[in-house]
Parts: C-alpha cells; sequence; structure tokens
C-alpha cells in the first residue's frame, strides 16, 4: 500500500513539472539578456487604455444670467410724432440703448425675479420742429415786422442753447419665466420701476432773408433739467449657450416695449430785435421779450432690440 501511494505521489509530481514547463520555458540558446531600460525614454501611450475626459452635458434645467446688452430704442405713437406744434415734445427720433439685466430663477423653478438698469437715447428732430414751429399760425402772429415783411424768412437752431435730445435712465424689477430647451433658453420678464428723463431744451432764431440778422427768437427751455416718472416694461429674450468658459457664456436676442409718461413745466421766452440784430457786429436793439409757460405729459414709448453677452449660472 506504502508502495503505491509513493508511486502515484511521482506520478503527479513529474505531471505538475511537465505542465508548468509549458508555461515557463527555457529562452533558445542564442538568446541574449536585453538591455537595462532607458529611464529617459518615455513609452508611448496605449490610445484605447488612455483615460478620456468626459463630455460636458449640457443642463435641461431653469437657469440664470447676468448680461449686458446693446441696441436700438425705436420711439413709438406720440413720443415720435413730428407733426405737433401747439404744445411741447415728441418729435423724438431712433436712437440708441443699453442695459445691465439679470434674471435668477427661484428653487428650482421656472420662474423668478428679473433686474434692469438702462440708459436710451433719442435725438430731437430739430429740423421739422423747426419747419413746423415757424409756419404755425400762432408763431406767425407774433412774429417782428421786419420778419413778416421780409419775402422769405431764414431760421435755424441757436447753437449756444440747443440741446436736442431725450435721455431715458431706468431701474427696473420684476418677474421672470425661463424655459431652458438643451442650448437655448427662452425668457420673458415683466418689468416696473422709474424712469428719469432728460427732456430736450430748442432755440429757434428768425430773421430776414438777410444772412446774420435775427429778428425773432424763441428760447423754449424745461424748468427742470430732468422729471421722473412711473415707468413698466414688457419683453422676452433667446439665449445661446456657447460652448465656452465651462458653458458659461451666453449670446442673447432680446425684444422689449419700454413706457413711461413724464410730466413737463417748460418756458418759453421770444425775444424780438428791431432794428434785425446781426449776429456778426452786434447791432440791434430788443424791442419786446414776451415770456409764457408750457406745461403737459409726455408720453415716452419705446421699442428696444438689443443683443448682449451673458454669464449663465444654473441655480441651486
Amino acid at each position: 500500500m506504502r508502495s503505491k501511494f509513493l508511486m502515484l505521489t511521482v506520478m503527479l509530481l513529474t505531471a505538475s513539472s511537465f505542465v508548468f514547463a509549458q508555461d515557463d520555458y527555457a529562452p533558445p540558446q542564442n538568446y541574449t539578456q536585453p538591455p537595462p531600460p532607458n529611464n529617459n525614454y518615455r513609452n508611448p501611450r496605449n490610445r484605447r487604455t488612455q483615460k478620456q475626459q468626459p463630455e460636458q452635458v449640457v443642463s435641461g434645467k431653469p437657469s440664470g444670467y447676468v448680461s449686458l446688452n446693446f441696441g436700438a430704442a425705436n420711439p413709438m405713437g406720440n413720443f415720435g410724432n413730428v407733426s405737433g406744434t401747439t404744445g411741447y415734445g415728441n418729435y423724438a427720433q431712433a436712437g440708441n440703448m443699453y442695459n445691465l439685466s439679470a434674471g435668477i430663477p427661484l428653487n428650482h423653478s421656472n420662474f423668478g425675479i428679473a433686474l434692469m438698469l438702462g440708459q436710451c437715447y433719442n435725438p430731437f428732430d430739430l429740423n421739422s420742429y423747426m419747419s413746423n414751429f415757424v409756419n404755425s399760425s400762432s408763431v406767425q402772429a407774433t412774429l417782428a415786422p421786419a420778419t413778416l415783411n421780409s419775402s422769405t424768412g431764414t431760421y435755424g437752431p441757436n447753437p449756444n442753447y440747443s440741446s436736442p435730445g431725450y435721455s431715458e435712465t431706468h431701474f427696473m424689477a420684476g418677474l421672470f419665466y425661463t424655459y431652458p430647451m438643451r442650448r437655448f433658453s427662452f425668457d420673458l420678464r415683466g418689468l416696473i420701476g422709474v424712469m428719469a428723463c432728460s427732456l430736450p431744451s430748442v432755440s429757434v432764431l428768425i430773421g430776414p432773408a438777410t444772412a446774420g440778422d435775427i429778428s425773432d427768437e424763441f428760447d423754449i427751455i424745461p424748468n427742470q433739467s430732468s422729471v421722473s416718472a412711473f415707468a413698466y416694461d414688457l419683453g422676452g429674450g433667446i439665449r445661446y449657450l456657447l460652448p465656452i468658459r465651462r458653458r458659461s457664456t451666453c449670446l442673447m436676442l432680446d425684444a422689449d416695449i419700454l413706457q413711461a409718461s413724464t410730466k413737463y413745466n417748460v418756458t418759453d421766452t421770444h425775444t424780438q430785435y428791431n432794428p434785425p440784430l446781426n449776429t456778426y457786429n452786434g447791432t440791434g436793439t430788443i424791442t419786446s421779450v414776451t415770456t409764457s409757460n408750457i406745461s403737459g405729459t409726455q408720453p415716452i414709448s419705446l421699442v428696444t432690440i438689443s443683443i448682449g453677452i451673458g454669464i449663465q449660472f444654473d441655480t441651486k
């Protein structure tokens, strides 16, 4: 029994040595040992095994923004009317605008708060105003004899006094709604606030056909350089998330309706010279000065279209 056990043990050892010999075979006779590794040599990386950076995923969650926008401010309604001559105001032309705005969704929702600080400028159509003003019946009835007796009168602005332009500064806050769609976000907002408006001053010179002579001067100057009023804004826009700066930069296209109603109080001073004042040598005397006050309400109504760049952020 013992001899059979010894024989079985020898056979198992022999078989196992044969198996290991297949895995760890001896090198061929002409085999030479490889040189030691060069520590300065850098083995090329296997592209298949190289760890790839995970692709950034565009969030579908509602996002907020802070942006700076520039664009056009186009007058609507009576604000751009160029036919009125009995009062003061209107005659606004297309201008420019810029604003700093923000939209902040709350509690992971599509709703939030919106803020806007902006500036608009609209030139005053001085040429149309002067033409209508001088040819109105109320002004014609007050002109100096030298102007009335002239076959053709000349008129123009006084560069020392004319400041033809509306400058509107507004600060507003309100509600904000956003709807994300991959890289795009569609925004709506409604805001209320205050607008400070700088009103134009106008000085019109009228004289005979002789160059340089002035018979009448009308100075129409607001008693307050800036007036304030309640304002509101309704607008919307599209944001596009750019694949730069860790996906936080966005381009914006916005459209808004901005409206306010300001009260004005201006002083109209009519100065007559007879004989006509010569602007070159200063000859001429003042024969009469008439002062009147004009008050009323000036509607400010603008459609603004702007493009901008902003920083977009996800709500926490």
